[in-house]
């Protein structure tokens, strides 16, 4: 199971140029941990929800910023749902930060 919804994240993901980066989020009392936001246009949105669609994680809730013509979402909510690693889905390679 967990090997099928890697591959289909990962298809999902490639096949449909969804932009995303490695990005450090902080979390209560200075705890800093790492993630990767993905960035699908609200166009790609229903398809992208459907890739990896699970009804537990849908009871609580995906965390996400709408701006403009995108959404912007944190995966590592996601993926724990399915003790998926992200370095599994996303090559560390690909690292950037930002703290705001």
């Amino acid at each position: 199971m967990k090997a099928q919804e890697i591959k289909k994240i990962k298809e999902f993901i490639d096949k449909n140029n969804i932009e995303w980066r490695w990005d450090i989020r902080r979390i209560k009392n200075n705890r800093v941990e790492e993630d990767v936001i993905v960035f699908p246009y609200m166009w790609q949105l229903e398809a992208f929800i459907k890739s990896f669609y699970n009804d537990d994680l849908f009871k609580q809730g995906i965390k996400c910023t709408i701006r403009k013509g995108y959404v912007a979402i944190w995966m590592s909510d996601i993926l724990s749902k399915f003790d998926i690693e992200l370095e599994e889905i996303f090559p560390e390679t690909n690292f950037q930060h930002a703290i705001s």
